[in-house]
């Protein structure tokens, strides 16, 4: 009799567990919605923090203040002061329908970036996730990936943004998050160089991009331009 009781503890238990996880199971309808809610977040943000910053074995360690919204991302490295509040950037770098970078304090970084960074590079599809995921949705969904104008973009299993990498030069963004789901460290990796973005503070909804003004081409590129006078001139010399 005990046995008979035992085993019929032990089969409700199974039957109790089994319902459990049945209620665990994700539709694809709500997996599609919590997608929508992650990159929702991306789409207009604010973070401050520490950026530790290497270059060639040059390390700097400053405050931060990012901003995102569809038009574009600006990140200003700041010297000191409240962020945000009278600090002057040492380094300002926007992406939107253009790449830009400024520096007072390294003048000579707008020269490099201008000579190793094409100035038309822009955050094209990235800059609205969310229709991204009106395309192509049910593909991240079924895969946790997209691949999209030659770069990879992957989720993790609760659909935040993990990573995106880009084929074509390799640049790399990584992303890993607090046990409350928020941006803890953001991470960039392009050639020699490294940014990672250590998030205080995450703000949704609030943030603002001023653009940087257009960097000049290539400097290499200016001395291999034809010269359109000498054209001009060049006749007249044959005339002589």
């Amino acid at each position: 009799m005990k046995r008979k009781i035992l085993f019929g503890l032990g089969l409700i238990a199974l039957i109790l567990i089994g319902a459990c996880a049945k209620d665990r199971v994700i539709s694809p309808q709500a997996k599609m919605g919590l997608l929508r809610t992650q990159t929702l977040k991306w789409e207009n943000f604010r973070a401050e923090g520490i950026a530790e910053m290497k270059y060639m074995g040059i390390s700097l360690r400053k405050m931060f203040v990012l901003n995102k919204t569809k038009e574009g991302l600006r990140i200003d490295i700041i010297d000191g002061g409240i962020l945000g509040m009278g600090a002057s950037p040492l380094i300002s770098v926007y992406l939107g329908e253009y790449f830009s970078l400024q520096s007072d304090f390294q003048p000579q970084l707008a020269l490099m970036a201008s000579s190793m960074i094409n100035p038309d590079l822009s955050l094209g599809p990235l800059s609205d996730l969310n229709a991204l995921v009106d395309a192509f949705g049910e593909s991240i969904v079924e895969t946790g990936k997209l691949q999209k104008d030659g770069a990879e973009i992957v989720f993790t299993p609760q659909y935040q943004l993990q990573s995106i990498v880009d084929g074509k030069s390799k640049a790399q963004i990584n992303v890993s998050y607090t046990s409350k789901g928020q941006p803890d460290i953001i991470s960039f990796t392009m050639k020699d160089a490294s940014v990672d973005l250590l998030c205080d503070k995450v703000q949704y909804g609030k943030a603002e991009v001023t653009p940087l003004p257009r960097m000049a081409g290539n400097i290499l590129n200016q001395f291999l331009e034809p010269n359109p006078y000498r054209e001009v001139a060049d006749p007249e010399e044959h005339e002589r």
